[in-house]
């Protein structure tokens, strides 16, 4: 089924989705009610997401993510990437009609069109030991900036005017629309997605890499969702990457503080050592926190990378500029 009967960006249930192939559909259908349909006598895939997942219980404890032209998933665990249903994900003859929602009280989905696979990464979940996956999708057509907030926080309600209202006033740099600005958020609070949405925080890292391969440096990026870690002289280090595209330097520093404590403190059975990463320079009082933080901070400026407080770890003045 080449077009299926929706339309673009109504609200359609399950029971109306699968109703087309002629599958009888009811809530105690578990294998129908998953986030991925069985594969459909098209050959093709509903895909359901809620995307506000606080009304479900732990087990899913990941979150999914949509942007104007991009969603961002995360599979159930136990599933890898060469399980039949998500090879045929990758494959672009395939069809992947794609359903969102806010939240599970809201019965219907938003149809949001067809995906096109752009990427995935496969990796092994710590409490479980199963394989999970995290997908990246292009959305054939972008969602308007109204329905991306409308997904966001809900269907319209005075509570949502008003966390809307928080936010706008909330916004203090470039971002110019509800998408960038939501990217910008994401990239604040150290998701997965963002590393993909930012392509500066991506160019930092191809140059980082290569800054350090110079070195003689192996670095490791990406790993358990840690930006950047090595080894040295004996010392293993961690560095979490900020850049200010959409976002202040002191955003930057806040938010690459946090990550790099909790992850050096909550990740490691014996703690590395840790750096924050940044493309502008830092004031005085926040250098000062991060070096009692035993923190070092290291800026790039043009191709090279310099270290502002050498004195944290002395090692590192071999490595990077003064």
């Amino acid at each position: 089924m080449d077009n299926l009967p929706f339309n673009l960006h109504e609200r359609y249930g399950r029971l109306e989705a699968y109703e087309i192939f002629g599958i009888e559909y009811n809530q105690q259908q578990q294998h129908l009610n998953l986030g991925m349909s069985p594969r459909l006598p098209d050959g093709g895939y509903f895909i359901f997401i809620t995307l506000d997942k606080g009304s479900y219980d732990e087990s899913y404890d990941y979150d999914d993510q949509i942007f104007k032209g991009e969603l961002f998933t995360t599979t159930r665990r136990g599933r890898s990437e060469d399980h039949p249903d998500y090879a045929n994900l990758r494959q672009p003859e395939i069809r992947k009609s794609l359903f969102l929602r806010n939240n599970k009280s809201e019965v219907s989905f938003i149809y949001a069109g067809e995906l096109s696979y752009k990427s995935h990464t496969q990796f092994i979940d710590k409490t479980t030991g199963k394989p999970q996956q995290t997908y990246v999708f292009n959305l054939d057509n972008q969602l308007t900036d109204d329905l991306l907030q409308e997904l966001t926080f809900g269907m319209v309600r005075e509570g949502v005017r008003q966390r809307r209202a928080i936010i706008e006033e909330a916004r203090t740099r470039k971002p110019s629309n509800f998408d960038e600005f939501k990217k910008a958020f994401s990239y604040v609070l150290g998701e997965a997605s963002a590393r993909t949405v930012i392509p500066a925080h991506h160019n930092y890292q191809v140059e980082l890499k290569n800054y350090l391969g110079n070195k003689n440096i192996v670095a490791r990026f990406e790993e358990n969702f840690i930006d950047v870690q090595f080894e040295n002289e004996g010392d293993s280090y961690i560095g979490e990457i900020k850049v200010t595209t959409n976002i202040s330097t002191s955003q930057a520093f806040r938010a690459a503080l946090g990550q790099v404590l909790e992850y050096a403190h909550l990740k490691f059975d014996e703690k590395p050592k840790m750096i924050m990463f940044l493309d502008s320079q830092l004031d005085e009082q926040r250098l000062n926190l991060a070096s009692s933080l035993s923190i070092a901070v290291v800026i790039k400026q043009d191709q090279n990378f310099r270290i502002l407080n050498p004195e944290t770890f002395e090692n590192l003045s071999l490595i990077f500029e003064t």
